[in-house]
């Protein structure tokens, strides 16, 4: 393992910290309203990512309902909503592996 972009990382921090240390401190209360706007912001989207996933996965469930009663018999089109759902699927459950990865990191830091 290279060192050199840690090194990087070390100068350009002490090149920024007197500019860091100047500027002004936002309050609690503006810290908490711009918290506010961030979480409503990644909660409408993850909501976004879920309903995607959902509606992938019901589009694919009709069209394979349908092929089986014969009232759709496009096999080709089925596989490929079948296989798009799938890999959203497996997508979504690997940001959320992810996520819960993250999340136990940061809960096992020292502080």
């Amino acid at each position: 393992m290279s060192i050199g972009p840690v090194t990087r990382a070390a100068n350009a921090y002490a090149s920024n910290a007197p500019a860091v240390r100047q500027a002004p401190r936002p309050s609690f209360a503006d810290a908490l309203q711009e918290g506010d706007r961030t979480r409503d912001s990644f909660s409408q989207r993850l909501d976004a990512a879920v309903e995607s996933v959902n509606a992938s996965q019901v589009t694919a469930d009709q069209l394979l309902a349908e092929l089986g009663s014969a009232e759709n018999v496009d096999i080709h089109g089925t596989m490929i909503a079948m296989e798009k759902a799938e890999i959203s699927l497996r997508t979504m459950v690997s940001v959320r592996d992810k996520a819960i990865a993250a999340y136990e990191q940061v809960m096992n830091m020292a502080i």
